[in-house]
């Protein structure tokens, strides 16, 4: 699903302004009324053509696979993306038993410009005392200013809590399976910021969107991991 966003720049405000400003609005007799019916609708036209021309910078996030068609005389875009956050790993509760890793997240791509690879599963919860369930971790990309999001927790940090998203659920990992041993969490999606791309109008650029890492299945009495979050892509241009 792809949603469009218009942010309106400082311009465009004061020609509202003014548009509004100067809005007939004493109105007496049936001509009175009529001009200033006149007069509203003109205005409102021309507030829009305004809005329609003016350089205001435009934003349309992907929560899903699809498809930008680049705008006429747009030459860059930037991106904010991340990755598929992983599953967490599986808990037990005592027992001879060993639990499972959770799943990788996905790839978010942009075309052939950018692709971030998705975290790491949390490590399952083990029967043998010496072993703790270790966290996700992320695996960078080449293409700076790619960041690590978060790792995962190992199962005995922070209760195996996964790594943290983007707005809270893109791209998080998912927390280890609870028990007497709890999983290692999943590590969060490989995020970017604001990275700036070259692209030519009128170009249709595939968009892939990472998946959730799936849940280490728990055994032995023990929970299963949670569910990794889904990636996210940002698309701004101006």
């Amino acid at each position: 699903m792809a949603t469009q966003i218009f942010l309106a720049d400082k311009a465009t405000l004061d020609a509202t302004k003014s548009n509004t400003d100067t809005i007939k609005t004493n109105v007496g007799s049936n001509a009175d009324v009529a001009s200033a019916s006149g007069s509203v609708h003109a205005k409102i036209k021309d507030l829009k053509t305004a809005l329609e021309s003016s350089g205001k910078m435009k934003s349309q996030l992907f929560t899903s696979n699809g498809s930008f068609t680049v705008p006429a005389g747009v030459t860059v875009v930037w991106i904010t993306a991340i990755s598929g956050g992983a599953g967490g790993g599986g808990g037990i509760n005592g027992g001879d038993y060993d639990s499972g890793k959770g799943g990788n997240g996905g790839v978010t791509s942009f075309g052939a410009f950018l692709s971030l690879i998705g975290g790491a599963g949390g490590g399952g919860a083990s029967q043998y005392s010496g072993n703790i369930a270790t966290g996700g971790t992320n695996s960078l990309t080449d293409v700076p200013p790619s960041a690590s999001y978060a790792n995962g927790n190992p199962g005995n940090t922070n209760n195996g809590a996964g790594g943290p998203g983007w707005y809270s659920s893109f791209g998080k990992g998912g927390d280890g399976g609870t028990g007497s041993r709890r999983g290692g969490g999943g590590a969060s999606g490989v995020f970017i910021k604001d990275y700036p791309i070259p692209v030519t109008p009128g170009a249709a650029i595939p968009i892939t969107i990472g998946s959730p890492g799936s849940p280490g299945v728990g055994n032995g009495g023990g929970g299963n991991g949670g569910n990794g979050g889904p990636g996210a892509l940002l698309v701004s241009w101006s």
